[in-house]
């Protein structure tokens, strides 16, 4: 029963994703490309997920695949980054569109999490204050932080219409660092990484690389100098 429900509020994230970013690219011609551009950076996000997941020792089976989101959101951007600039078209507003329906998708997948028994959190134990033990629930604590991004991102939409590529700067400044304190709540496997991580897991690193690029992003752009990627 648990899988079932775990593929719908995943399925649901993908649907909720495409749809927060096309209506992010409305009336700009970039958003009659989007359909594509999703379908690959959905691809490509699946294999960056697998991947990165098998890399960090996770999962040591291609056959029993686990996915780490992080390495998917990661492999989604960069694709939509590659693709749009093959394709000629404006970047850092698709990267806008990418990063909403990023932020939207996972806070209903991790709802799927939740209900599906994985991403689980550690035993926080009350005693000897309070004699009961409970699981932090770190998939509805991630699922309402992305909520709370998703909110303010759309809420500042207006603002940022003149400087495309905030949202999506502001989005890895936001989630990265609560990704990054949200893994010591985290219980389950979390992997390890070849060199030395100075005893952070694999999603903390990356979770660190994306507040860095985010952070340089949203100086370059609101200074007025060269924006997050190249448009």
């Amino acid at each position: 029963m648990s899988f079932p429900v775990y593929n719908a509020f995943v399925g649901g994230g993908v649907a909720i994703g495409f749809l927060v970013g096309d209506a992010a690219l409305r009336g700009r011609p970039e958003r009659s490309a989007w359909p594509y551009l999703c379908l690959l950076a959905l691809g490509c996000g699946a294999v960056g997920a697998v991947w990165f997941s098998y890399y960090a020792g996770v999962t040591e089976s291609w056959q029993r695949p686990a996915f780490t989101f992080l390495g998917g959101a990661a492999a989604a951007l960069v694709a939509l980054v590659l693709c749009s600039r093959v394709a000629g078209l404006d970047t850092l507003p698709i990267l806008d569109a990418g990063a909403l329906g990023i932020c939207a998708g996972h806070a209903l997948g991790r709802l799927g999490c939740f209900f599906g028994g994985c991403c689980y959190g550690r035993v926080i134990n009350l005693a000897p204050v309070i004699d009961w033990s409970f699981r932090f629930p770190s998939p509805l604590v991630e699922s309402g932080v992305e909520v709370a991004i998703l909110l303010y991102l759309r809420r500042s939409t207006c603002a940022f219409a003149g400087k495309p590529g905030l949202l999506a700067a502001r989005w890895m400044i936001l989630y990265g660092i609560a990704r990054f304190g949200l893994e010591f709540a985290r219980g389950d496997f979390r992997g390890s990484l070849p060199f030395n991580s100075g005893g952070m897991s694999p999603s903390q690193c990356l979770s660190l690389a994306l507040v860095a690029l985010g952070a340089w992003g949203h100086f370059m752009i609101v200074r007025g100098g060269k924006a997050l990627v190249a448009s």
